[in-house]
């Protein structure tokens, strides 16, 4: 086998440099490390990423299959027959494209999805920097950056699909820039956690990495890893959602082997390193296949000596994307989850459906034959509008010939496929109304409820993604505030046309905010339009703003942006400047006095409504005194009730405090006489006994009283 490492690369002759590190943040720690340490410290990673990995295997093989629900190529589990049914009907792929296409428009509703905004307006030109700040974030995210719009795409699929995505934001060195690339959540692992948890408050992270041989050489040549990581071997990719996925479109590895891939893991995790007994935040990077130590980077916050700031508070570099927010869990809910398992049942009911018309229309022409006929051996076929000669009567036939017998399927499959559909239609937000395929007859504004109310729960889960979007927005701008030296000038894209402009380091300091303009209650066209629409009849018919030029403007351009017309400066001016005075117009008075006339009856009419109002308001508060009084009536008299029943309570408790004290004292009463009547014995008996002894004395021979 000849050697191609000549032409693909060659790991040993890579030649690392030493290069000066352009901030504290991004020294390689593993440098002033001895290698007994390095492979302690690359053990610790991976076991900790190995026991991660086992604690969640379960939702793993879960959110595999749903992306064969998705995919619509969740094979049954037993085929009753080879080539039975295996069709699927794609709820959950329509739910999870229908989302991810509203929230794309609701994300990127506008031509500035973005704007920054001043924590002190009261700073002069705060509000012209924020300006400049939110032109640059536009040039760079979506212009400069032609993937970001497509990552972002991709992250509200797998997000509605899995419930969780993940971005990653943070300076790459190598590249020298702001880097913020999408993480699959089947590639992000973190430790067993029991209840809620985001994921600032996650101690270990630890993502995996399919990084190209290549880069990983160029990036050990340029200092930044302690030498290049090895092939991976394509057998270590043990991702049942990237297996699963692989066989649904057909693909597989080609050798167990990769020449051109690499697996490593970036671990965000505490370690001591320094010897004082505290665990400091660090990243640390590990190739899988080698199990070797490629890098440690300090994940706080330091100044330009490298000195520690906010207490070593972890800097987090990772935003969670969730679909719906798990109270008890880190990962979050998506449509996998609440239709996956609907979707599968559906599928089941659909293939038994399909299998027993099949048995109904094709098991029923199958049968056996007795060997009396003396017909040849073997399945028989008979050709339609044919007729084949046999040597036995039809009699014979009739009895010699057993036909199987299959009944149609029963209605009630359909019955539970529709029930199912329409329960898991409802969930998903793919209803006829939410969908636009409707068979009935509405009033537009039925209609419209009908679809507002359908996609209540989307619009707050895009509400949930664009709070997530804004943390990820400011920790663009936070890493700008730290890298961005100097000056630059970029293109801003505005709908006046582009414009040159410039941003210098000093535009990022630390007091500004960047936020999604989008708003998901406007996530479709049409409501844009219908509300363009209703500030333009607004503004044309109100007679406060009417005659105001720069209103009537406005709303005139807005309207015609949202209808996406062509060349609007060429219709409309930019500025109310530009717009000719208008010529005095006898019309224009005669329509004034006849407006006025219409708000002195409008305000008749409002003074009327008031008074009606007032004399509403009035019976209301007579009627609420009525009630107040009954109430207070009624809780005097269950006051006296309950004053009633306590004192023959306590009465009764007198009573019987009275009754025990005068048994007391009887009982009292007749121990003390039942004890002076046996003391009374008791001392009768001593002297009976006493005179007793006494005559008995008397009465003995030779004692003094008998001698006398």
């Amino acid at each position: 086998m000849h050697d191609d490492r000549k032409w693909r690369g060659d790991n040993d002759k890579v030649k690392r440099k030493k290069r000066q590190a352009l901030n504290a943040l991004l020294v390689n720690i593993a440098d002033s490390l001895d290698e007994k340490e390095r492979e302690s410290i690359a053990q610790v990673c991976l076991e900790d990423f190995r026991s991660d990995k086992e604690s969640r295997s379960e939702w793993d093989a879960m959110h595999a299959d749903w992306v064969a629900v998705y995919n619509q190529q969740d094979a049954p589990m037993n085929r009753p027959w080879p080539g039975s049914s295996d069709e699927s009907l794609g709820l959950l792929t329509e739910a999870c494209n229908s989302f991810q296409s509203r929230a794309y428009k609701a994300f990127f509703s506008s031509r500035l999805p973005v704007s920054a905004i001043s924590t002190n307006p009261s700073i002069p030109g705060s509000s012209e920097r924020a300006k400049r700040v939110t032109q640059f974030l536009q040039w760079s995210l979506f212009f400069k950056d032609q993937t970001y719009k497509e990552d972002k795409s991709a992250m509200l699929l797998r997000v509605a699909v899995h419930g969780s995505d993940f971005s990653k934001t943070y300076f790459d060195p190598v590249m020298n820039r702001i880097v913020t690339r999408p993480v699959r959540a089947e590639d992000l692992f973190v430790p067993y956690h029991i209840g809620p948890i985001n994921i600032e408050d996650v101690h270990r992270k630890t993502e995996l990495i399919y990084i190209q041989l290549n880069e990983g050489r160029i990036r050990a040549s340029e200092g930044y890893f302690l030498l290049p990581p090895e092939p991976m071997m394509i057998g270590n990719v043990t991702s049942l959602i990237q297996q699963q996925n692989d066989q649904d479109n057909g693909i597989k590895p080609s050798s167990m082997e990769s020449e051109d891939m690499a697996q490593i893991i970036e671990q965000h995790r505490d370690l001591d390193i320094d010897g004082d007994g505290i665990a400091e935040p660090y990243k640390v990077w590990v190739d899988v296949t080698s199990e070797k130590l490629l890098r440690i980077e300090v994940r706080y916050e330091v100044d330009e000596f490298g000195r520690p700031l906010n207490g070593r508070m972890p800097i987090e570099e990772y935003t969670h994307y969730r679909f719906l927010a798990n109270p008890d869990g880190f990962y979050g809910y998506g449509l996998g989850f609440l239709l996956g398992k609907t979707n599968i049942a559906i599928n089941k009911l659909l293939r038994q459906f399909i299998d027993a018309t099949t048995l109904s229309i094709h098991g029923n022409m199958s049968g056996f034959i007795s060997e009396a006929l003396n017909i040849s051996k073997g399945p028989v076929k008979i050709e339609l509008g044919s007729l084949k000669t046999v040597s036995a009567s039809t009699d014979d036939i009739q009895k010699g010939i057993k036909t199987l017998s299959f009944p149609a399927p029963p209605p009630t499959l359909m019955q539970a496929i529709a029930q199912l559909e329409t329960r898991a239609q409802r969930i998903g937000a793919t209803t006829d109304a939410a969908a636009g395929d409707i068979n009935k007859v509405f009033q537009p504004t039925t209609m419209q409820t009908m679809v507002e109310q359908s996609l209540v729960m989307f619009t707050s889960v895009q509400e949930f993604l664009l709070h997530s979007w804004s943390k990820e927005l400011n920790k663009i701008y936070r890493l700008h505030g730290i890298y961005f030296r100097g000056i630059e000038g970029f293109i801003s894209v505005t709908p006046e046309g582009p414009q040159e402009m410039v941003v210098t380091e000093q535009d990022f300091a630390d007091d500004m905010l960047i936020m999604p303009v989008a708003d998901p209650r406007m996530m479709n066209q049409q409501s844009r339009l219908q509300k363009a629409q209703f500030l333009f009849d607004f503004a044309t018919k109100n007679p406060i703003v009417g005659n105001n030029p720069e209103v009537l403007l406005a709303v005139s351009r807005r309207l015609l942006e949202e209808m996406e017309i062509d060349g609007i400066d060429s219709i409309l001016p930019r500025s109310a400047d530009q717009l000719p005075p208008p010529p005095p117009d006898p019309k224009v008075m005669a329509e004034q006095a006849k407006v006025e006339v219409e708000q002195q009856k409008l305000q008749l009419e409002a003074q009327s409504a008031q008074q009606d109002i007032q004399l509403q308001a009035e019976k209301m508060q007579i009627d609420q005194q009525m009630k107040q009084a009954a109430m207070i009536a009624d809780q005097q008299l269950q006051q006296m009730r309950i004053d009633n029943e306590r004192a023959m309570q306590e009465l009764r408790i007198q009573n019987e405090m009275q009754i025990a004290q005068m048994k007391q004292e009887f009982d009292s009463l007749r121990m003390q006489q039942e004890l002076s009547v046996q003391q009374a014995i008791a001392t009768q008996k001593a002297q009976i006994e006493a005179e007793a002894k006494i005559t008995i004395a008397r009465m003995q021979p030779g004692s003094q009283t008998t001698s006398l």
